[in-house]
């Protein structure tokens, strides 16, 4: 592509200066990236370490959590713990009293995922939300894997199915059908097709 601005054309070896600038740019801020996720991974693991092992929070009572399922918690906060597939943490889901859920400043989220179970399990139930996951966890007794986003829906059972090719994977989406876009089932339907999943949504009387 040619660059210009409204009243001048960029001659060719100012397009390659651009073009080599543009991507010192990008290469910086990846490397910025990456040692911000980095830090962001050494200090959640420096609070996880300290967080309760067992014990409630209100979110548990008002979402009817039964248990803890690998979460932990610090004072009235629940911690879900987000790491990648070879198992790393890097970093959590801090959920508030009021369900309010907040991620560490600068961590990786994308590829991140927390299981509430074992992968070992031939069937595999995904969902985005701790709660939303739990419930299915309580009802099926099968692993259920918490993406945390609709957005990382598809890095996580990209993941999982590259790594367990024969498992069966249904994955339960967020049906949005309250918002302009309905972010939850767009997100949950492209996985499923991409990652030759189940997909499956709540029903809602309207």
């Amino acid at each position: 592509h040619a660059y210009r601005t409204a009243n001048k054309k960029y001659s060719k070896e100012d397009q390659t200066l651009i073009r080599k600038n543009f991507a010192q740019a990008i290469e910086k801020a990846n490397q910025e990236r990456l040692i911000a996720q980095a830090e962001a991974a050494d200090e959640a693991g420096k609070v996880w370490n300290t967080a309760q092992e067992f014990g409630r929070v209100p979110y548990m009572d008002k979402k009817q959590i039964a248990d803890l399922y690998g979460a932990r918690i610090q004072n009235t906060h629940l911690l879900v713990p987000m790491r990648d597939i070879v198992g790393k943490l890097w970093g959590y889901q801090r959920i508030l009293e009021d369900g309010t859920k907040l991620f560490c400043p600068g961590q990786k989220t994308s590829g991140c995922f927390h299981v509430l179970g074992s992968l070992d399990d031939e069937n595999i139930f995904v969902a985005e939300g701790f709660a939303t996951g739990a419930s299915i966890k309580q009802a099926t007794s099968r692993t259920c894997l918490i993406a945390f986003t609709a957005g990382s829906l598809l890095s996580a059972v990209a993941d999982i199915r590259k790594k367990y090719p024969t498992k069966s994977i249904t994955i339960c989406g967020d049906d949005d059908i309250y918002t302009d876009v309905n972010i939850g089932r767009q997100k949950a339907e492209e996985a499923g097709k991409k990652h030759n999943c189940s997909v499956v949504f709540p029903y809602f009387n309207k």
